[in-house]
């Protein structure tokens, strides 16, 4: 089967090189900046973050009481399921939160430095600036046939492992160099355009959206494994990716709707069998040469991101700030690792305690399960190289946590729910505990 030439070969073949090979160096090329080196679109974020510091507050502000009025005047989400109504508390109740904390009024449990003011920080610079500045740049990679180019390329590993369309690998890339915030806005773009279908958008969204390549230096360095690295790397990646293959197929990914977005007209990527290269760069210039203009792409993405994060950052102030509440107060997280325990025990993981405190207050931020490991090796305890691993490879490979990833992607219109993101962190946790478990009995 070859690609029927209908389209406009030299502007196309323009638009698709010249689009795709900005969008190349500015999500994954690492050029020096500072003392070390990131991606451009990491630089450009930080320096806008710098330089914005102390309005931040106000950023979360006023896109906070944007997804107010999202809520009630423009989509008017508050209406519907159950689930809509109950977001839609949990978003009121955000927003207040958050008004609270800028203007420092309010309980002092909340309005605490280390609770409402933290928190209000993070939504704004590591989450609310990040997705806002980096989703501009997104169509260069999703709508100028880089997506589709390697769909025909990658189309032969990503549907019989991952059972989602070759397409969605640059996805999962972008997440994976990027942040997980892009990943759902990316493929939700996708789902939208009826490039992919829910089910495909929720393993794409749930599977590939995790912590970036720069943030497991960070994990590899609180636990002392940094001179490790290939090797931390390569099991991570295995684990993280492993587990996806896996949760693609049970539930309760397994139970969602392979269905398209409703009232779009599908457009599924077609399937080569001979000239797959030749055909690949045909369907990138084929899809680069019908896009619509640059512009018009960024505004749309602006609009659509805007909307996205409205709710993310209500919803992640009142989930993010309410769990740290509950942590600073209560012992439930360790209750909840506990759950873990039966787990932990079979694989006869090394320094029990330690590891059972990082599986439940993982839920709640990636970072933290890392920091249960960085703060007892700073009280002196000597973690065995298991411990080490595991809790440096489970803020990757679980994926889900209340702090940014779950506000995200509910913000989003991939059909997937909150008790369903709560199982699938239950799921990846127990087979990251199995996989880490039987490599460190193994090799360690």
């Amino acid at each position: 089967m070859a690609a029927k030439k209908y389209f406009n070969e030299k502007k196309g073949a323009v638009r698709f090189i010249g689009f795709s090979l900005i969008g190349i160096f500015l999500f994954f090329i690492q050029v020096p900046f500072g003392n070390g080196r990131k991606i451009p679109i990491d630089i450009i974020i930080t320096v806008i973050r710098q330089f914005f510091g102390n309005f931040l507050p106000y950023f979360v502000l006023l896109i906070g009481l944007f997804g107010m009025i999202d809520i009630f005047l423009i989509r008017k989400t508050y209406k519907g399921s159950k689930t809509a109504v109950a977001m839609t508390i949990c978003k009121i109740l955000g927003f207040l939160m958050i008004v609270a904390s800028v203007f420092q009024f309010g309980p002092y449990f909340l309005i605490k430095p280390e609770i409402g003011p933290y928190t209000v920080n993070l939504l704004g610079g590591p989450v609310g600036i990040t997705i806002l500045i980096g989703s501009l740049f997104l169509p260069l990679l999703l709508e100028y046939g880089l997506a589709d180019a390697l769909g025909v390329l990658l189309r032969p590993i990503m549907r019989p492992v991952f059972k989602i369309p070759g397409r969605t690998a640059i996805v999962a890339v972008t997440a994976f160099f990027g942040n997980f915030a892009l990943g759902h806005i990316g493929i939700e773009k996708m789902y939208k355009q009826g490039q992919c279908t829910g089910k495909e958008s929720a393993i794409v969204g749930t599977g590939f959206a995790t912590a970036s390549i720069v943030t497991f230096m960070v994990f590899a360095n609180m636990v002392g494994i940094m001179d490790q690295w290939n090797l931390y790397f390569i099991l991570t990646v295995i684990c993280t990716f492993g587990i996806t293959a896996i949760t693609c197929r049970i539930y309760p990914l397994r139970h969602i709707k392979n269905t398209y977005y409703p009232k779009v007209t599908p457009d599924p990527e077609p399937e080569y069998k001979t000239n797959v290269f030749k055909n690949a760069f045909l369907e990138g210039i084929k899809s680069a040469e019908t896009a619509t203009p640059l512009i018009e792409n960024i505004a749309l993405q602006v609009k659509d991101t805007l909307f996205v994060l409205g709710g993310m950052l209500t919803s992640g102030m009142f989930f993010m700030a309410g769990a740290l509440i509950i942590k600073e107060h209560t012992e439930i997280f360790t209750w909840i690792g506990y759950l873990f325990w039966p787990f932990l025990s079979l694989v006869k993981m090394p320094d029990m305690a330690i590891a059972i405190d990082a599986c439940g207050i993982s839920i709640l931020d990636s970072m933290l399960a890392a920091a249960v490991g960085a703060n007892a090796l700073q009280d002196g305890i000597m973690l065995a190289m298991t411990t080490r691993y595991f809790l440096a490879v489970l803020p990757v490979s679980m994926i889900v946590f209340f702090s940014g990833f779950i506000p995200c992607i509910l913000s989003t219109e991939i059909p997937i729910k909150l008790h369903e993101l709560i199982i699938l962190w239950f799921i990846r946790v127990v087979l990251t505990i199995f996989i880490i478990g039987i490599f460190g009995l193994l090799f360690l």
